[in-house]
């Protein structure tokens, strides 16, 4: 149950949730690409109370070590945002430290829905220049950009010059997966992440680390069942509302 909380965490975000339902409304048009940015300043945190002070991170028994257990987030909001993924093809900068073999790997990705991205982790630095590159997606009539998970805002800026600024809660990942599992064990609503979807967020870190070190195009996802129950989720109105649902029009 801990390994699933940890590795469901992209799916149940409130702005990985306002993020895909304007991408599937076609909100900025049809989405072409998008570009991701993600930064831990690894070494520099390993003293404090965060995320790298851990032994078992510092020196992780696990393949890609800090790039498998941070960037399964990232690659899960990102299925979870564009669907199934067709094909990756990734590079990586070798480092000497345990806590992950690559100090930044670059990711080229194309999902079956038509939609190519590049997403890069760094894990050995910092990102000194505000506003950060984050998340960043154009459609044919705009485009979408979150700066970082806990900054509280998705902005929309359209091409006739219109802009918004959605707010949502930070770090609502694991009180929604807790609150779908309640309303799941009352029968009133689908296990949303299931383990099968875990394991594809999983599978697909562990295969860009294949394309790092075989030099290949590595195709991932063959089938589309790595994905929530959308349908039934949202029978039960007597439950919080999640952002990015049905609060925003």
């Amino acid at each position: 149950m801990v390994k699933g909380n940890v590795e469901t965490k992209g799916w149940n975000n409130e702005e990985i949730n306002i993020i895909r339902d304007f991408v599937g409304k076609k909100r900025i048009g049809e989405t072409f690409y998008f570009v991701q940015n993600r930064i831990v300043d690894f070494l520099g945190e390993v003293n404090s109370d965060r995320f790298p002070s851990v032994e078992w991170r510092q020196h992780p028994d696990f393949p890609g070590g800090a790039i498998l257990d941070t960037g399964v987030h990232e690659f899960a909001a990102l299925r979870h945002i564009f669907g199934v993924i067709d094909k990756v093809q990734a590079f990586g900068r070798r480092q000497s430290y345990d806590y992950a073999p690559y100090s930044v790997i670059c990711v080229n990705m194309l999902f079956k829905s038509g939609v190519i991205g590049i997403f890069s982790f760094f894990c050995s630095g910092k990102e000194m220049q505000r506003p950060l590159i984050g998340l960043r997606i154009f459609g044919a009539s705009g485009m979408i950009y979150l700066e970082e998970r806990n900054c509280g805002t998705v902005n929309v800026a359209h091409n006739n010059g219109d802009y918004g600024r959605i707010p949502y809660r930070p770090q609502r990942g694991f009180f929604n997966e807790l609150l779908n599992f309640y309303q799941a064990a009352s029968g009133n609503e689908p296990i949303s992440v299931t383990p099968e979807m875990e394991f594809g967020d999983t599978y697909t870190v562990l295969q860009i680390l294949k394309s790092i070190g075989t030099d290949e195009i590595i195709w991932l996802d063959k089938e589309a069942e790595y994905r929530p129950d959308y349908g039934a989720i949202h029978k039960n109105t007597a439950r919080e509302t999640r952002a990015g649902e049905s609060n925003f029009n």
